[in-house]
C-alpha cells in the first residue's frame, strides 16, 4: 500500500489515506469527476503493479447506507460482506439473484450493492463476489461490513451519526 500511496502522490491524485493493506483507499476530498478518477486509478494500478482491477468508488454516505441496509449482522450472521459495483447491473441478472435460494446463506440486494450474510463463512458458499459479477455483468469488489464500519469510524465519523 505504501507503493500505491507514493504513486498516487506522484501522479497528482487527491490526498489519500488507506485502511489495511487490502486496497481500501480513502480520498480525503470529494472528487470533482469521479469517473475520471476511477479511470486514472485503474490505469495507474495497471502501470505500477501490472494488474487490471475493479475500482469502485463510494462516499461516506454510501457506505453508511450500505451498512444501514444490512439485515444480517443484527440477526447474528457472520461474516457479512457487501459486494459493491458502479455502473448499471444487468436487469435479468438482478432478477435471477433475487429469486435464487442460497441457503443457508442469504442475499439482500440494494442500489449498487449486494449484502451477503453467511452462516458458516464464505469459503464453501456458492454466494460469492464472482457470482455477483457474472450475473450482473459488472466489476464488483466485496468488503466485510467490519471493514466498512472501520473506514467510516476512522475517516468519516460524522457519517456514522447521520
Amino acid at each position: 500500500m505504501s507503493r500505491l500511496m507514493d504513486a498516487l502522490e506522484e501522479n497528482a491524485f487527491p490526498e489519500a489515506k488507506y485502511l489495511l493493506a487490502s486496497g481500501n483507499v480513502v480520498f480525503l476530498e470529494a472528487a470533482p469527476e469521479p469517473e475520471n478518477l476511477r479511470v486514472r486509478l485503474v490505469e495507474l494500478i495497471a502501470a505500477e503493479f501490472g494488474v487490471r482491477t475493479a475500482v469502485v468508488l463510494r462516499t461516506p454516505e454510501d457506505l453508511r447506507d450500505h451498512l444501514a441496509s444490512d439485515p444480517f449482522t443484527a440477526s447474528g450472521m457472520a461474516p457479512v460482506y457487501v459486494s459493491m459495483w458502479d455502473g448499471k447491473p444487468d436487469s435479468e441478472g438482478l432478477k435471477s439473484l433475487e429469486r435464487e435460494d442460497f441457503s443457508p446463506d442469504r442475499l439482500h440486494l440494494v442500489d449498487g450493492a449486494a449484502i451477503m450474510g453467511y452462516v458458516a463463512g464464505s469459503h464453501d458458499s456458492k454466494l460469492l463476489n464472482g457470482l455477483i459479477e457474472k450475473r450482473l455483468k459488472v466489476q464488483a469488489t466485496a468488503r466485510n461490513v467490519n471493514t466498512l464500519r472501520r473506514l467510516l469510524e476512522r475517516f468519516a465519523p460524522w457519517a456514522m451519526a447521520s
